[in-house]
């Protein structure tokens, strides 16, 4: 049993939170050579992002890094802290905290796409 597909965004901001994510992943994710755990993840502190990728090797994942830049050309040049509403005006994106040094600029948002190492063997 198991899930396929795994989404996540923004749920990782710290190094204490890296091991029970994978150790919930590890227990959600089908053995299905197929199966992904799709993260939506901006590296906002220094050594995380490295933290992360090697944790992940460590517990049998692959990963695939994709800009999510690059899902978006043409609209590449948007302010990354503007909406547009449906009546066309828009408006600032301000939740009142400020996360840092993460940009809030979706541009450097990466989608980093985890599979099982060898799915075969964990059947």
């Amino acid at each position: 049993w198991g899930f396929d597909v795994i989404i996540g965004s923004d749920i990782v901001y710290e190094d204490s939170s890296v091991k029970p994510l994978w150790n919930c992943v590890l227990r959600l994710l089908s053995l299905r050579a197929e199966s992904q755990f799709i993260l939506a993840f901006e590296d906002r502190f220094i050594g995380l992002r490295a933290k992360l990728l090697a944790s992940a090797n460590a517990a049998g994942l692959t990963c695939e890094d994709v800009a999510v830049a690059s899902f978006c050309a043409g609209i590449s040049d948007a302010s990354p802290d503007r909406t547009q509403r449906g009546d066309g005006s828009t408006s600032n994106l301000d939740f009142g905290i400020q996360l840092s040094p993460g940009s809030g600029d979706w541009r450097k948002m990466s989608l980093l796409i985890f599979q099982r190492a060898n799915a075969e063997t964990c059947r």
